[in-house]
């Protein structure tokens, strides 16, 4: 699934051969198996009930376009942090 395009998943959504639910728990686990490192937060919690508040979004007839923002999260603090993270090399 991670080899999907963006446009390719969110095909799969509109079909409903997909849910958000299914796709969040995808990428959950790959961060969590990952050893990058490459996140600074994860809520897992969190991710799972928009997902699951997408999929309503979605069997209600919400095009996905309109519910992709409840699957996607950026914390304030997380995004307030990444700011700065070059700041030493200035």
């Amino acid at each position: 699934m991670h080899n999907h395009t963006l446009k390719q998943l969110s095909s799969l959504l509109q079909s409903k051969q997909l849910s958000a639910t299914e796709l969040a728990q995808h990428f959950l686990t790959r961060i969590a198996a990952s050893q990058l490192n490459a996140f600074n937060h994860v809520e897992p919690s969190l991710t799972l009930r928009q997902a699951a508040l997408a999929d309503q979004r979605l069997a209600a007839g919400d095009g996905v376009e309109h519910v992709a923002d409840a699957a996607l999260v950026v914390r304030r603090e997380a995004r307030a942090e990444a700011e700065h993270v070059f700041d030493a090399f200035e």
